[in-house]
């Protein structure tokens, strides 16, 4: 099966404002939170980007597929929880991503999970 064009520019646009949001997100919180700290480099804060991108694309959704009970019954509190915990594995895995105390992370995952859904909300409605 062949996409067309209209379908490869819409998929394109969703990943790249996904990739944008989080971008944007990750910049907001190193601004706003001294105790994370990401690299100077560009390509390494787009590659922390990307892999936040993608373990909320691939990974996100499994979670909270397992969880769901939890997050119901917490209102949805647990999946800021879950996103969290997503963003403390890439602190772990990532030597350009530092993330100090709790309070930074907590603070962080808020950071970045609203100014992804601004953005995203935004490229929604452009897209349509």
């Amino acid at each position: 099966m062949v996409l067309s064009g209209y379908w490869f520019m819409r998929i394109f646009s969703k990943i790249f404002v996904a990739f944008l949001a989080h971008l944007v997100g990750i910049i907001a919180a190193a601004y706003f939170l001294p105790r994370f700290q990401i690299s100077h480099q560009p390509l390494d804060v787009a590659m922390i980007a990307i892999l936040l991108a993608l373990s909320h694309a691939v990974i996100r959704p499994i979670l909270k597929l397992i969880f769901s009970p939890v997050i119901l019954l917490t209102l949805g509190l647990f999946a800021v929880v879950i996103n969290a915990f997503l963003l403390y594995a890439l602190d772990f895995y990532s030597a350009a991503l530092t993330i100090t105390g709790l309070d930074t992370l907590l603070y962080a995952t808020l950071i970045i999970s609203g100014v992804t859904v601004i953005i995203g909300s935004s490229g929604k409605k452009s897209l349509s």
